[in-house]
């Protein structure tokens, strides 16, 4: 008996089984969940990233700030950051159509930055208005949003990749806008530990007909801006200035279209700890009428061969050795002014290193004046530092220059082009003439022969005329009866009053003359 009830308690067992497993089958059979494995050795292909779909879902709006919501698809993710004070999108790749909007307080962040891509996606509809100002991420006038450690990809599509004011970016990485990387356009903007790379290809200058576009803008019939990393415009007031004072820190920004920092009549930022290299156009950061700004402790490094000019600006292009681009540039062509910068303890390197250059054939104040360049190591550029207001000019407010190495030596002074000494003899050169005192024949027939074949753009100056420090004069003292030990001068090759001589502070000169600048 108890072998019999065994045996019919495991008949009720199987068929219990027999009944779910047909259940399973018929399941499915009715929905295609089925997948076959050919064979146990077949490979396997990695998988794409996958855009995953939204799916409505129950949830329960939750605004105490405390935890972040765990986003990963379950519902729109305009609508997580709307109802959440806090979202954390999973890893994966996210695809947008729409931009999303930020709202007021509200923090959206990622598990990992390289992890976690927000995508704009086609057909981009962007912020439905199609004029060039939608962003991946926006925040439309909200105040205090926060945006980190995720990437957001604008897949040249999107004209921006964040448009914000009032925003807080740290730690993530922008790439991809057909535009601007992040467009500043308003007051309580920080961005922070971030890389900004590969954006500001691809936007249309719409400003252009293309018979008027520079021709290395152009491209397939349409006119190109040169677009930046990072855009600090006045969108505002087209012949005014706003004190928006945002703070840039320890960012990477590299391989952008146009400058790493470009600043359009906003004043009073700090750019501070970055990394700013290889990017296109016409500088590494360029300052255009944008006052009280503090650049310290960057290092700034801008291709040389990179001298698309700012095809806005034409009066600022240019400079004592033509048109190259630089590591900071500095430009005024009207009366928004660009004034009480601070220049301070960078590392920079370009054609010109800085250039500071403006509109002063038009106006004496019309160019960059009253800033402050100092500490700076600019060893590795063509022109180290290159001026646009001339000490001999002696008008006030002439820009301080401390303790830079402009000419490839400790503490030498800039390059001041619309100038008398406009041509240039290297530092090299210089220290290969500096054989001292010698007779008459060698001075004349060789060293100011030498001197002379370099000058092209004329270089002569007249008894009276103020000539900056860091210039080579040909001259001789014996006109006016002085001897040479009786001014700021130090003698290169000689013979008694007669030679060539680097001028070592402001020099009036007491006979007439010629001059070269030293570069490095």
């Amino acid at each position: 008996m108890i072998q019999k009830s065994i045996i019919n308690n495991r008949l009720v067992n199987v068929s219990l089984i027999v009944v779910i497993i047909c259940v399973i089958v018929a399941l499915a059979n009715k929905f295609g969940v089925w997948a076959v494995v050919a064979s146990s050795d077949a490979t396997t292909t990695p998988a794409a990233p996958i855009h995953l779909p939204y799916i409505a879902k129950e949830y329960t709006p939750t605004n105490n700030g405390e935890d972040c919501y765990q986003w990963a698809g379950q519902i729109p993710l305009q609508t997580a950051v709307d109802d959440y004070v806090c979202v954390e999108m999973q890893p994966g790749i996210w695809a947008t159509t729409v931009q999303i909007v930020m709202k007021s307080g509200h923090k959206l962040v990622g598990k990992d930055r390289d992890d976690v891509v927000l995508m704009a996606a086609a057909p981009w509809e962007g912020n439905g208005t199609n004029n060039q100002a939608e962003a991946v991420v926006h925040n439309n006038e909200s105040i205090g949003a926060e945006l980190s450690n995720f990437t957001i990809d604008a897949n040249h599509l999107s004209t921006f990749g964040i448009g914000a004011r009032d925003i807080t970016v740290d730690s993530m990485k922008v790439i991809n806008a057909k535009c601007d990387g992040i467009a500043i356009a308003g007051n309580n903007m920080m961005i922070q530990n971030s890389l900004i790379e590969n954006n500001g290809n691809d936007c249309l200058n719409l400003g252009f007909a293309v018979e008027n576009c520079p021709v290395d803008l152009r491209y397939e019939g349409k006119c190109y801006l040169p677009a930046a990393g990072i855009y600090v415009v006045n969108y505002e007031e087209e012949d005014d200035v706003r004190e928006y004072a945002p703070i840039i820190s320890g960012n990477t920004i590299r391989y952008n279209g146009g400058p790493g920092l470009d600043v359009d009549r906003v004043w009073g930022g700090i750019f501070t700890n970055n990394r700013v290299y290889k990017n296109r156009a016409w500088a590494g950061v360029s300052l255009y009428s944008a006052s009280n700004w503090l650049l310290e402790n960057n290092e700034i490094y801008h291709p040389a061969t990179n001298s698309i000019m700012h095809p806005n600006h034409p009066i600022c292009h240019g400079g004592p050795q033509g048109e190259h681009s630089a590591g900071v540039y500095l430009c005024q062509d009207k009366n928004l002014e660009t004034k009480n910068n601070m220049v301070q303890n960078n590392q920079i390197a370009g054609y010109y290193g800085i250039l500071s250059i403006g509109d002063d054939e038009n106006g004496h104040m019309i160019v960059p004046h009253d800033n402050t360049f100092q500490n700076n190591n600019i060893g590795w550029s063509h022109v180290g530092c290159a001026d646009d207001l001339d000490p001999a000019s002696d008008i006030g407010g002439l820009n301080s220059w401390e303790n830079n190495n402009c000419a490839g030596t400790a503490d030498t002074p800039p390059l001041y082009f619309a100038a008398m000494c406009s041509d240039t003899v290297s530092r090299s050169t210089i220290q290969e003439w500096g054989i001292g005192e010698t007779n008459s024949s060698t001075v004349t027939t060789a060293y100011v022969g030498w001197f002379n074949a370099l000058r092209t753009e004329g270089g002569d100056f007249s008894s009276g005329d103020r000539i900056a420090s860091g210039i080579v004069i040909a001259t001789s003292f014996d006109e006016s009866g002085t001897m040479w030990d009786e001014f700021p001068v130090m003698p290169i090759v000689h013979t008694q009053n007669y030679g060539l001589f680097e001028v070592t502070e402001t020099y009036i000169a007491p006979n007439a003359g010629a001059c070269l600048t030293i570069v490095p």
